[in-house]
C-alpha cells in the first residue's frame, strides 16, 4: 500500500535549492551539497501521512481534522452516536403508535419499542427498557391493584423519558377516548338491563371523540347493541348482537365480559 505524504513548503524549497546548487555550472563543494540534500530528505523533514494526530474519524469513516484554533488547544471534533439516536427515535415512534392502538395491540408496540432501545446499545436506556417490558406484560383486564399502580407509574416515567407528557397518562385524545369508552363498556356489564343501552351509546360517543378512523367498526357495533330491544329480540338480530358483543370484548381487551 502506498502512503501519500503532505509536502511541507519549506522542505520542498530547501530540497529544490540544494539540487539546483549541485547541478549549477560553477560547481561547488559536492560533499557539502550532497550532505545538505540528504539532510533535507531525512524522516524529520518529511511531512506526516494524510491521517494526522489532530484528525478524528467521522461517522462516515472519513477523517476530519480540527481547526487551527482547536489544534492549538489539543481539542478535536466530537462525533455524536448515531446508532443511539436512531434507536431512540424508532422506540419513540412505537410508543406513539401504542398510544393510538386498540388495547389488544398495545403490547406489540411496547415490546418493539423496548427492542429498538436495546438495539441502541446505550446503558442509559436500561430503566426505560425494563419499564416497557413490564407494561407489555400487564394483562388487558383483571389487573391486580399493585400491578396497576406500577404500570401507571412506569407509563408516566416513560412519558417523561420520551418527552410525551400525558400521552399514556390521560391527556391524549385517542388514549383518553378509548379509556373512557372502555370504562363505559365495563359499567354496561354490571348495569341493570334498562340502563345498558345508555352505556353503549356513551362508549360510542367517547370513541368518536377520539377521532380515530380505526374505531369506526367498534362505534357501529356499539350503536347496534344500544338499539337491541330488551325482550322479544328476533333471532337474526340476537345473533348479530352476540357477534358484535364478542368482537367488542376483543376490541376492549375484555374477553367474555359482555359476550
Amino acid at each position: 500500500m502506498k502512503l501519500r505524504y503532505l509536502a511541507v513548503p519549506g522542505v520542498l524549497l530547501a530540497t529544490s535549492l540544494t539540487i539546483a546548487a549541485c547541478s549549477s555550472p560553477n560547481g561547488g563543494n559536492s560533499a557539502t551539497d550532497s550532505g545538505t540534500a540528504s539532510a533535507a530528505r531525512t524522516p524529520a523533514a518529511v511531512a506526516s501521512p494524510t491521517t494526522r494526530p489532530d484528525a478524528s474519524p467521522t461517522a462516515s469513516g472519513a477523517v476530519s481534522s480540527s481547526s487551527p484554533g482547536s489544534a492549538a488547544s489539543g481539542q478535536t471534533a466530537s462525533v455524536s452516536s448515531a446508532p443511539g439516536r436512531d434507536g431512540f427515535n424508532a422506540a419513540l415512534a412505537q410508543w406513539k403508535l401504542a398510544a393510538n392502538a386498540p388495547l389488544a395491540s398495545i403490547n406489540t408496540y411496547l415490546r418493539q419499542a423496548a427492542k429498538d432501545l436495546r438495539g441502541a446499545d446505550d446503558p442509559g436506556y436500561s430503566t426505560a427498557i425494563g419499564q416497557l417490558t413490564y407494561l407489555s406484560n400487564v394483562p388487558d383486564s383483571n389487573v391486580p391493584p399493585a400491578q396497576q399502580a406500577k404500570a401507571e407509574s412506569d407509563a408516566k416515567a416513560l412519558d417523561t423519558f420520551f418527552g410525551t407528557p400525558g400521552l399514556f397518562t390521560g391527556t391524549s385524545g385517542q388514549q383518553t377516548g378509548f379509556a373512557a369508552a372502555l370504562a363505559q363498556w365495563k359499567q354496561a356489564s354490571n348495569a341493570p338491563l334498562a340502563m345498558v343501552d345508555s352505556y353503549f351509546l356513551q362508549a360510542g360517543k367517547d370513541l368518536r371523540g377520539a377521532d380515530d378512523p380505526g374505531y369506526s367498526t367498534a362505534i357501529g357495533q356499539l350503536t347496534y347493541l344500544s338499539n337491541v330491544p330488551d325482550s322479544n329480540v328476533p333471532p337474526a338480530q340476537q345473533a348479530k348482537a352476540e357477534s358484535d358483543a364478542k368482537a367488542l370484548d376483543t376490541f376492549f381487551g375484555t374477553p367474555g365480559l359482555n359476550s
